[in-house]
């Protein structure tokens, strides 16, 4: 997975906020490998690292990336490193700042639990069939007084990955965990057809085979949309996680208390 320039523009934007409580030495845990796109500018990068202490960091290993030809810009642990931050990602795919682990079944070593301030699911998680379990380890990682950042997807892309999330889902997620909205911000909506032939944003959006499934046809020629949210949501304490349940009332009585 990578950020873009607006992403990392708005970890910025959220600190000056007060919703990311970050300075030197805070820990950040990422769900994934992460990388920064190719086209992401030296300035964004560098206005990342210096919104966040720079004298409390090491830049030798960003600058080195930076200076390399093709591929990503950098990796999230140089540009993390830079600014101060303690870095670890979790996932099969191992790259630079990334511990192996499976987020479908590996527990969490106990020197990480509570251990950071901000956790991320930066469109990683719809990808992992154990979603309980990438819950689970996001809140454990999670220190009381941190913060959870959900890049999430809600409709559209289709055959990205395994799952989309309704809205519902954060606030039920919150209600139970004593979490704190802080932050609610959605995409779109964008019209496939601006991605390409046949309304698509993934080559695997549609299957190749339409006449093979039976009723797929009727949705060739039926343009869809893509949208997805960022959430934003403030660990208060460090009871154990609670598996959210789904029920109408009071679900989004939480949303009436965003800033």
């Amino acid at each position: 997975m990578a950020y873009s320039g607006g992403a990392l523009d708005l970890f910025s934007v959220w600190h000056k906020a007060g919703w990311l409580r970050l300075g030197p030495g805070s820990g950040i845990c990422e769900l994934g490998a992460q990388e920064v796109n190719d086209d992401v500018t030296d300035e964004t990068i560098w206005s990342f690292v210096r919104s966040f202490y720079p004298e409390s960091g090491d830049d030798t290993t960003l600058r080195a990336e930076l200076a390399r030809t093709g591929g990503a810009r950098c990796h999230m642990s140089a540009l993390c490193g830079a600014a101060g931050f303690r870095y670890l990602a979790l996932d099969v795919d191992v790259r630079p700042g990334t511990v192996r682990f499976d987020l479908n079944r590996d527990h969490i070593d106990e020197s990480w639990r509570g251990a950071f301030d901000l956790t991320t699911n930066q469109g990683t998680m719809e990808h992992v069939i154990n979603q309980l379990h990438c819950l689970t380890i996001m809140h454990d990682v999670t220190a009381p007084g941190g913060t959870l950042l959900f890049n999430l997807p809600f409709v559209g892309t289709l055959n990205h990955g395994f799952y989309q999330y309704n809205p519902k889902f954060v606030a039920a997620l919150a209600l139970a965990n004593n979490y704190q909205i802080l932050k609610m911000l959605v995409s779109g909506p964008v019209d496939h057809g601006y991605f390409g032939k046949d309304h698509s944003i993934f080559e695997s959006d549609y299957h190749p085979q339409l006449d093979r499934i039976e009723g797929s046809g009727n949705w060739a020629d039926v343009k869809l949309f893509t949208g997805g949210y960022l959430v934003l949501l403030r660990k208060v304490n460090d009871a154990e996680f609670q598996i959210p349940t789904d029920y109408g009332p009071g679900t989004f009585d939480l949303l009436a208390n965003l800033p």
